[in-house]
């Protein structure tokens, strides 16, 4: 079977390493693979999005120091081999929306532009000015070329299986969507854990790993494992809810630490009923695709909770205390500093800053019901014995475990009316699958862990494959003086425009 792998930067690093390391599998298993990389046919990316001369540089240097690593037999393939005559085009768009929506034979460029772009922003709602245009002009005009050239390197090789990492991002979308385009298979990978523990892979073929449909299949066919009794899924299922009560890293930061168990808001009224909103960091979801945008109930975050509060604020016996995300607290834009005018308005709701001690957990436990927009808090109320409304697309999206409205009336009811807790052993399915570590999936012929490390006053995170003398240290240092070494200032862009709304 010929396999192709695709990845556009080794400073993704755990990225590059997980693809390294199927590589070396499946060759030894008997495939042809092709290992395919950039070498600068991108001028922007998204481990370089100002498209810095010497940033590249040292991505080309140490790409081809770590596909050194491949077998012999693995057939390296350089991009720029495959890059056709592309004239630039000029993109009608005067939102975000219309920048989603933007193709290129049939790919969604536009997408995956806009996913690059918030996760280095956070900036849902950018002006599109001209600075913010010219920006997103060229980063979509690269994105048709690298098409161009994916589509001739697909054509040429004619894969049986593709091979890349998530595939949400600008610098993958293409690959993703020429693939199931042409009826190609190709498997997504992903990584979890590495949080105080090693990585481990997974992957999802045929489809992203935000998926929920896969990720309920995943979870499903994990809990029909016969190596353990229902009883141990079930006490290890348990156990990441504890460890997220506690504290404990679970596959994600800790957001609980500067907050302090027991306290309760001020104004806190046991003679009322009291609901509990857990919104999320909307950009996260922002530019996943269709599926996640056509589960949300309502435009955005702010105008559901807006919605609520209007349709039940001749109910004086109901309090609402929206929760704000702690990773929430220190951005600027509008989906978050608008949530704190929400009392001025309306006299039904307390806003609980992002940086607020007041617990997540005490909060949810004395609230009558739980309001989430997709945040983990609303699988893990579920567990807790609450009764959780879901307003958007989540990974545990499911009436048997959320109450889903279908009309402004079910949300009305669910808000009004009393409500039991679904069943949690859902939740506990969903904790299993959050626990699960098969060590089968750790790294076998490429360290693809990473560490930090202290290195000319600044703290820089470290991947173990690339090496010098046998030591990621070293190589580390190497890098860091040959940049330093190679000072051009040179770049496409100044800055990343951020002007949002």
């Amino acid at each position: 079977m010929k396999v192709l792998f695709y990845h556009s930067s080794v400073f993704l690093d755990h990225h590059m390493g997980v693809l390294l390391d199927e590589a070396i599998s499946l060759h030894n298993q008997g495939h042809e693979i092709y290992f395919a990389y950039c070498n600068n046919l991108l001028n922007t990316c998204f481990s370089n999005p100002k498209g810095e001369k010497k940033v590249c540089i040292s991505c080309k240097s140490c790409t081809k120091h770590a596909l050194k690593r491949l077998p012999s037999q693995c057939h390296i393939i350089n991009l720029k081999r495959y890059k056709t005559a592309y004239t630039t085009q000029s993109f009608q768009y005067t939102s975000i929306r219309d920048i989603k929506l933007l193709q290129y034979k049939n790919v969604n460029i536009g997408l995956g532009a806009v996913s690059s772009y918030i996760t280095h922003t956070r900036n849902n709602e950018p002006i599109i000015d001209e600075e913010c245009k010219n920006y997103f002009d060229y980063i979509l005009n690269d994105l048709c070329n690298l098409t161009d050239s994916l589509e001739s390197c697909i054509t040429s090789i004619n894969p049986d299986l593709v091979c890349i990492f998530n595939g949400r991002l600008g610098d993958d979308r293409p690959m993703y969507d020429l693939c199931i385009n042409k009826n190609i298979e190709i498997r997504c990978y992903e990584v979890i854990g590495g949080i105080n523990e090693e990585f481990y892979k997974m992957y999802y073929t045929n489809c992203m790993p935000h998926n929920i449909k896969a990720n309920f299949e995943l979870i499903n066919n994990l809990w029909k494992e016969t190596d353990k009794t229902e009883q141990e899924k079930i006490e290890i299922g348990k156990q990441f809810f504890y460890n997220r009560r506690k504290g404990i890293p679970t596959n994600d930061k800790v957001y609980i630490k500067d907050q302090r168990k027991g306290l309760l808001p001020k104004n806190w009224d046991t003679t009322k009923i009291n609901i509990a909103i857990f919104n999320t960091s909307e950009d996260e979801y922002s530019s996943i695709g269709d599926e996640f945008d056509s589960l949300q109930i309502f435009p955005s975050q702010l105008e559901g909770i807006r919605q609520m509060l209007k349709m039940t604020e001749d109910k004086k016996n109901i309090h609402f205390y929206l929760r704000i995300h702690p990773n929430l607290a220190n951005i600027p834009y509008a989906y978050h500093k608008e949530l704190y005018k929400l009392p001025q308005t309306y006299s039904n709701i307390t806003v609980i800053p992002a940086t607020d001690p007041v617990s997540t957990y005490d909060l949810m436990e004395q609230a009558s019901k739980i309001v989430v927009f997709g945040s983990t808090m609303g699988v893990e109320s579920a567990f807790w014995g609450k009764p959780v409304i879901l307003l958007a697309a989540a990974f545990y999206y499911s009436k048997n475990l959320c109450y889903i409205p279908d009309t402004s009336q079910d949300l009305y009811n669910y808000l009004t009316c009393e409500l039991s807790p679904k069943n949690n052993l859902e939740a506990i399915k969903w904790g299993y699958y959050f626990m699960y570590r098969n060590s089968a999936n750790k790294c076998k012929n490429i360290d693809f862990n990473r560490s930090t490390m202290l290195l000319f006053g600044r703290t820089i995170i470290t991947p173990h494959f690339l090496t010098m003398l046998g030591s990621y240290k070293l190589y580390a240092i190497y890098s860091s003086i040959r940049r330093k070494i190679f000072c051009s200032t040179k770049s496409i862009f100044k800055e990343i425009p951020t002007k949002g709304i």
